[in-house]
């Protein structure tokens, strides 16, 4: 009896702090949203989708990852936009292998791996290549991306 008492009582105390702990650390952690609301650098990048991460949150483009953005922090929505070059709102579906998008966003470094990691603030899919100079055709891809 006296055995069962005790390990009920370490019980009742360790999963409150573990919680506690993990509660914490969860508020602390400053993810690649929070570098880059911090420390935003605009960035543009235009390729073919290399690959599409199996839970389709992020895409690599010309071997950069780029993170689709999809979250609330601090009451606000962060959400990566995915549209045509008319700016008709399309879903993760359309992005696939092989697709020709241009994406506007953030930059951040990996601290972990000191890999750049762009977050993607707009996505658009492209009908084909657009050379630098036939940009300022197109003035939503000219202007560079404001922070959220």
């Amino acid at each position: 009896m006296w055995y069962t008492w005790s390990i009920n009582k370490v019980t009742k105390i360790s999963l409150p702090l573990v919680f506690a702990c993990l509660f914490f650390a969860a508020l602390c952690y400053a993810g690649p949203l929070s570098s880059a609301l911090k420390d935003w650098e605009p960035v543009a990048i235009q390729g073919k989708i290399m690959e599409v991460g199996p839970e389709k949150d992020y895409i690599v483009i010309q071997e950069k990852k780029i993170i689709l953005v999809d979250t609330i922090k601090a009451r606000k929505e962060y959400k990566t936009k995915i549209m045509d070059l008319k700016g008709n709102t399309l879903t993760q579906d359309a992005l696939s292998k092989g697709k020709l998008v241009f994406v506007k966003g953030g930059m951040v470094i990996d601290k972990d791996t000191k890999d750049m990691i762009i977050l993607a603030k707009d996505i658009y899919l492209l009908p084909k290549y657009i050379r630098k100079d036939q940009i300022k055709n197109y003035p939503f891809l000219k202007s560079p991306s404001s922070r959220w």
